[in-house]
């Protein structure tokens, strides 16, 4: 499979590449409907916006298979959280593609297979290279 870069952020910690299919969670309610959903979360990289979201650590403890910010640092609550569930996680990311989310920010569709490379500090890759399911 072929993989194309659409986002740059700070990696939490070092970690092995891993993939995994995005899940946009912008609220307390949609972590409360996700973690209540019943489905298999192993394979999903939730994305939420900032590294404070505090709301989104209920999913950290379901086993998620990643975790992007749009905004925090590396010593955010998310980026300590996540090193401590040993749950790769990249804060800040910039994404070049994706939809709109209704405060003009970029994120990948639901669904999106995603490649986190997190293998290196200070920066994290993301890349995308599946379409949403």
């Amino acid at each position: 499979m072929s993989w194309t870069d659409i986002g740059r952020g700070l990696n939490v910690f070092d970690t092995e590449p891993v993939e995994g299919r995005s899940k946009w969670l912008d609220s307390p309610q949609d972590v409360l409907a996700f973690a209540t959903s019943g489905e298999d979360v192993s394979d999903v990289v939730v994305i939420a916006r900032g590294g404070t979201t505090t709301f989104v650590a209920p999913a950290l403890s379901l086993g998620v298979r990643g975790v992007l910010t749009l905004q925090g640092g590396v010593e955010s609550h998310l980026g300590i959280v996540s090193r401590e569930f040993g749950i790769p996680c990249i804060v800040g990311v910039s994404f070049t593609e994706g939809r709109e989310t209704e405060r003009g920010e970029t994120v990948p569709e639901d669904g999106t297979l995603l490649r986190l490379d997190t293998s290196g500090v200070p920066d994290g890759l993301v890349q995308a290279g599946g379409t949403p399911s």
